[in-house]
């Protein structure tokens, strides 16, 4: 995914980040308030729609072990679409 995603999906990401990093599955979001999200494409079981998403991560739940390369700790879960994965060393992996 890159800065433009698909035009295609509608894209609930905040504006303002200062940082994006792209990780395959998923991008890093960093804004210049300390906050990190994690951007993907979202496909909702609820209701059948794709969409771009970026949920923050949970602090203290998640842990900045590293901004560069990006590595989080514990792993990532989205409420909304169930993707599940750790992101370590810069690369994005599903459980």
């Amino acid at each position: 995914m890159t800065d433009a995603p698909d035009p295609g999906f509608p894209d609930l990401t905040p504006p303002g980040f200062s940082r994006s990093v792209d990780h395959g599955r998923v991008q890093s979001l960093h804004y210049p308030d300390g906050t990190i999200r994690v951007r993907h494409e979202c496909h909702r079981p609820r209701d059948g729609r794709t969409l771009i998403h970026a949920p923050t991560l949970t602090i203290p739940g998640h842990v900045v072990v590293s901004t560069d390369p990006v590595t989080i700790t514990p792993s990532f879960l989205c409420s909304d679409c169930g993707m599940h994965g750790f992101l370590t060393d810069g690369v994005w992996r599903d459980c």
